[in-house]
């Protein structure tokens, strides 16, 4: 036993040390080695997730620690287009002070290229092991819903495993994320987890790696639930799926969406025509945004203080509403936003009504790929239809089923790290 002390240690494996077994030879009776033992010190990487594209201009990395909150923490972090990280091109940051078991770093000088990180943490006095490289990209621009690597293809599929990606002419690998729309019912379905602690979960937003939800708002009815932002494991990124890690921030929100964005945002509708929530799932930091043009409310397509449908595809927010022209159920009509650019309004169209001239009598969930837009049906009868739609123009793309009947799925958003989609349930 090396009881609670972290550091190196030597070890001695003995057979037989006393000497009571006769043996022909005892050369092998014997093991030396070493190990070392790091303790809490033990790096949680948070951002930049693996294979995502940063901007060139002030990319940022975090890491979290997963000691106490009273210790205080310094993270290291390393940036190099080598994974093992020899080369001379290594750009360090040093150790960086954190607070409140949060380390975060704004690197300089680093080009356009495909990249490696990693990170350690510090208690002051020892130093705990480097985190597993994680690959990323620094470009000009984010190209939509497709990575592309620079180096070898060799190297690229042994460590991407070859899953989803081709080779192009000139070497590089081009990872194919332009799949058949996606069908949530039982044939597709991966799993499915309590989260604890939680009754209802309509309200879902994630980064891959948490699902941040809390229950769908009606000021008409009280379905189950709390209004604070709870914070749930996926399975992914050293979570537990469906550990509860607790709230967010302490912040009611009543609303009947959000949705987490590819600049490291959550936006949350709280029934205001103008403006959304904005909540940093690093820190818990909450603010608002203002959307100049008016988020269109999700029933009758006007804008003004009411409940709002929002999704995002990581580049892209989109605003839907079961209403066209002033008409309830008439057509869809859809708002594009980009965020990046004081949340201008890219376009805005209309998407057809079903075979039966009107649209579901209540459309209370939408979810958004980069390629498709899909319009959830909440059913009480007999159909819980899914309406496929493209995400450019509106144009109809399919139309099928869901296990809603089985399942009480409402919203969720398509998670573009792990290539999954997340939905919670009403009740």
């Amino acid at each position: 036993r090396i009881g609670e002390k972290s550091g190196r240690h030597s070890l001695q494996v003995l057979l037989d040390p006393e000497d009571r077994i006769a043996e022909l030879s005892e050369t092998n009776n014997r093991f030396d080695f070493d190990v070392e033992v790091f303790g809490a010190l033990i790096a949680d990487p948070l951002m930049p997730r693996p294979n995502q594209v940063l901007p060139v201009s002030g990319p940022t990395f975090s890491v979290q620690s997963k000691m106490s909150v009273e210790f205080d923490i310094q993270g290291e972090f390393e940036v190099s287009i080598d994974r093992d990280f020899t080369g001379p091109d290594v750009v360090g940051s040093g150790l960086i002070d954190g607070s409140s078991n949060l380390v975060i770093w704004q690197a300089a000088g680093v080009a356009t290229g495909s990249y490696f990180w990693r990170v350690r943490l510090s208690d002051g006095q020892d130093s705990g092991p480097w985190s597993i490289p994680q690959s990323f990209q620094i470009a000009e621009s984010v190209p939509l819903r497709q990575v592309v690597w620079n180096q070898s293809s060799r190297e690229v599929l042994e460590v991407g495993g070859g899953k989803d990606v081709s080779e192009s002419g000139d070497g590089s690998v081009r990872r194919v994320l332009e799949p058949p729309p996606i069908r949530f019912n039982s044939s597709t379905r991966e799993e499915d987890f309590l989260a604890d602690g939680l009754r209802g979960t309509a309200v879902l937003a994630t980064d891959g790696t948490y699902l941040y939800t809390n229950r769908f708002f009606s000021p008409t009815a009280s379905y189950p639930g709390t209004d604070v932002f709870e914070r749930i494991g996926t399975g992914f990124g050293g979570t537990v799926a469906g550990q509860n890690f607790g709230p967010l921030s302490d912040l009611e929100v009543r609303g009947v969406a959000a949705t987490y964005h590819g600049d490291g945002f959550i936006y949350a509708d709280d029934r205001k025509g103008h403006s959304l929530v904005r909540i940093s799932p690093l820190t818990g930091e909450v603010d608002r945004v203002t959307v100049p043009d008016g988020l269109l409310e999700f029933r009758t397509g006007f804008v003004f203080d009411e409940s709002s449908l929002i999704t995002s595809d990581g580049t892209y927010i989109y605003n839907v509403a079961a209403a066209a022209d002033g008409t309830r159920r008439q057509a869809w009509t859809v708002r594009v936003f980009d965020p990046s650019d004081e949340w201008s309004l890219v376009r805005e169209y209309v998407a057809g009504p079903t075979s039966t001239g009107f649209t579901y009598l209540f459309t209370d969930g939408i979810i958004a790929d980069g390629k498709y837009l899909y319009l959830i049906e909440f059913g009480t009868g007999l159909t819980h239809r899914v309406r496929v739609v493209d995400a450019t123009d509106g144009s109809f793309v399919e139309e099928f089923e869901s296990d809603q009947a089985e399942t009480d799925i409402l919203n969720g958003q398509y998670d573009w790290v792990n290539n999954k989609v997340w939905l919670g349930q009403l009740n």
